[in-house]
């Protein structure tokens, strides 16, 4: 892996993490609370963001679908 793929990952990590850490200082039930939006939760944009990210790893490594 090239450097700058490197730094695109380490920003990726270091993003999520920054996502996670604000997340979980947030109050209970924030995650699943119903809001009007393109999602309809946070829970639902995180399994969005996970799914794209799967998606792009599997790209990446050249699998199939």
């Amino acid at each position: 892996m090239n450097a700058q793929a490197h730094r695109l990952y380490d920003y990726h990590v270091w993003a999520n993490n920054k996502v996670f850490a604000h997340l979980n200082a947030q109050e209970e039930g924030l995650l699943t609370r119903q809001v009007t939006s393109v999602f309809s939760s946070i829970a639902e944009v995180l399994t969005h963001i996970y799914t794209a990210d799967i998606t792009w790893l599997n790209v990446m490594q050249g699998k199939k679908f």
